[in-house]
C-alpha cells in the first residue's frame, strides 16, 4: 500500500466469491448415498487439499497475466512496469486481491467468468482490507483503522453475556493468575463452542494490530479444547477491558 502511493500507483482490491470452488482438486472423495455414490469434480472445502489446489489455480491465472511470485514472500506477485519503470503488484490472500499498479482495471477485466470463471465482487478502489478501514487524509496521509471488526465483536459479545456484563478493571489479567491450573468444572459442548469463537475473535483482533493481549491469548488458546467455566469468564474479562463491550 505505502509503495503504491511513494510510486504514483492505483491501489485497487477485489474478491474472488467461493474461492476454493473454483479450482481442481487432486484427490477424489466419495460420499455414498444409498446405493450411489456421487463423483465430484471441482473442489470442496475444509478438504485436505482445497487451499493448495486453489493456489495451484491462481498460480496459473496470475502466470498468465505476466506476473511472477516475489521470492521473498511468494504470495505477492510483482511485474515490472513499462514508463515509469516501477513494479506491478498483486497480493495473493486466498481469495482477497488486493493490487497495485497504473491501470488495475485491465487485469482484473481479464479474470471475468469468461477467461478464468471467477465470480469478481468489490471491484474498485480499496477501502477496507481484512476488516480493516483503509481512507486517506486531505493532505495524502494513508489511514488504517479498526473500526467495523470490534464494533461487530461487541454485538456479538452482548448478545451472549448481555449489555451489563463489562468488569470495573482495564487489567486482562490479575497478576499472578496462572488459567492452566484451574480446577473448576469443564464447560459443555454449548459453552466449549461459545469459548472458542471468543478465542477466535480475540486471535483475529491481535491480526489487526492489538498486539498487546497477545501473551494473555496464547495462554487461554493452549487450553481452548478442554477449556472451564473459570476459563470462559476470564474470556469475557479480555473482551471487557479492551473496551468493546457497551
Amino acid at each position: 500500500m505505502f509503495l503504491a502511493e511513494l510510486n504514483g500507483l492505483e491501489f485497487w482490491s477485489t474478491d474472488i466469491g467461493n474461492a476454493h470452488l473454483e479450482s481442481y482438486p487432486d484427490q477424489e472423495n466419495h460420499i455414498p448415498i444409498i446405493s450411489r455414490a456421487p463423483h465430484g469434480q471441482r473442489a470442496l472445502y475444509d478438504l485436505e487439499l482445497s487451499g493448495q489446489g486453489w493456489h495451484d489455480e491462481m498460480h496459473n491465472c496470475l502466470v498468465a497475466l505476466g506476473l511472477l511470485p516475489c521470492r521473498a514472500k511468494p504470495d505477492i506477485w510483482i511485474r515490472k512496469n513499462g514508463e515509469p519503470k516501477v513494479w506491478k503488484y498483486v497480493v495473493l490472500y486466498i481469495g482477497d486481491l488486493p493490487i497495485a499498479m497504473q491501470h488495475p482495471g485491465v487485469p482484473i477485466g481479464r479474470m471475468t467468468p469468461k477467461l478464468f470463471e471467477f465470480k469478481l465482487k468489490g471491484i474498485g478502489k480499496i477501502s477496507h482490507h481484512l476488516r480493516m478501514q483503509l481512507s486517506q487524509e486531505e493532505d495524502g496521509t494513508l489511514r488504517l483503522r479498526q473500526k467495523k471488526y470490534p464494533k461487530k465483536m461487541t454485538e456479538g459479545y452482548v448478545c451472549f453475556f448481555g449489555p451489563k456484563s463489562r468488569t470495573n478493571s482495564c487489567v486482562p489479567l490479575e497478576r499472578g493468575d496462572h488459567p492452566e491450573t484451574n480446577l473448576r468444572s469443564f464447560l459443555d459442548k454449548e459453552k466449549t463452542k461459545l469459548y472458542q469463537s471468543l478465542i477466535g475473535a480475540l486471535q483475529w483482533i491481535i491480526t489487526i494490530g492489538w498486539f498487546n493481549i497477545f501473551p494473555i491469548l496464547n495462554t487461554m488458546s493452549f487450553i481452548q479444547d478442554t477449556p472451564k467455566y473459570r476459563h470462559l469468564e476470564k474470556i469475557t474479562r479480555i473482551h471487557s477491558c479492551l473496551g468493546f463491550v457497551v
